[in-house]
């Protein structure tokens, strides 16, 4: 064989283990990851951890209290640029917070294009609670772990209510009574309420849990129980799915 043969197979031998070593790299599996931590954003209520060039793996990690909704903006406007390749876990335990942040990630994780995994590592109360089942794939790492479904604090109506008639009593809004306009969004809020806690817990909590948790009363789960109920959810709809293929 001439020098010149020998060569183009070497030089076609390098090429093909560069691209085979590209290809592991850039897909993540390569058996040592030689770019960690690609990115680390640390806040007072977060911490994002990625690594990935093409695919990322993230890692979100949640302090114990949701705080307002601009200490979340560039988790948000992140998972709003994520891509179907990435894969995105949050680390969920804690006691809740403000409601509107709590909706605004909420919304963020489901309407994200990357797989959003939901971990329960401990206690979840209120939304921390509705965060834990936001993910497109839900895991409960702590069996032992209490979780705690209940409405959100506008649901305090007579408060509410009394707080229109203080705050507005005998005032008018472009020509409209104050105190009416008030109770009118409250009411919104209420119904808007409704709506969310139908739809995210319908498939987790009993009819009877779902009633109670919508008149106002706390319902509690263990780790354990949740991650049955899940995996019953889960087998519900690959039924319906499979009905509707028929």
């Amino acid at each position: 064989m001439s020098m010149g043969k020998l060569e183009l197979i070497a030089g076609v031998c390098v090429l093909g283990a560069a691209a085979i070593m590209a290809s592991v790299l850039l897909s993540n599996k390569a058996g040592i990851n030689l770019h960690h931590n690609h990115k680390i954003h640390i806040t007072k209520s977060y911490t994002l951890k990625c690594d990935g060039l093409i695919s990322k793996n993230c890692s979100v990690f949640f302090t114990r209290t949701i705080g307002h909704t601009e200490n979340y903006s560039g988790l948000i406007t992140y998972l709003g640029k994520a891509s179907a390749r990435d894969t995105i876990k949050f680390y969920i335990t804690g006691n809740g917070g403000y409601v509107h942040s709590t909706l605004a990630l909420y919304i963020a994780i489901k309407q994200s294009k990357a797989k959003t995994i939901t971990i329960v590592t401990g206690d979840v109360y209120s939304g921390h609670a509705v965060l834990a089942v936001a993910g497109k794939e839900i895991v409960v790492k702590n069996k032992h772990a209490i979780i705690l479904f209940h409405r959100s604090s506008i649901y305090s109506v007579e408060d509410g209510w009394k707080e229109c008639y203080d705050r507005h009593a005998f005032r008018r809004d472009r020509r409209q009574s104050a105190t009416a306009k008030c109770m009118a969004y409250i009411d919104a809020l209420l119904a808007q309420d409704k709506h969310f806690i139908e739809s995210t817990y319908g498939k987790l909590l009993t009819a009877d849990e779902l009633h109670r948790v919508l008149i106002g009363w706390d319902v509690l789960l263990t780790g354990a129980e949740l991650q049955l109920r899940i995996k019953v959810a889960k087998a519900i709809g690959k039924e319906k799915q499979v009905s509707l293929t028929k």
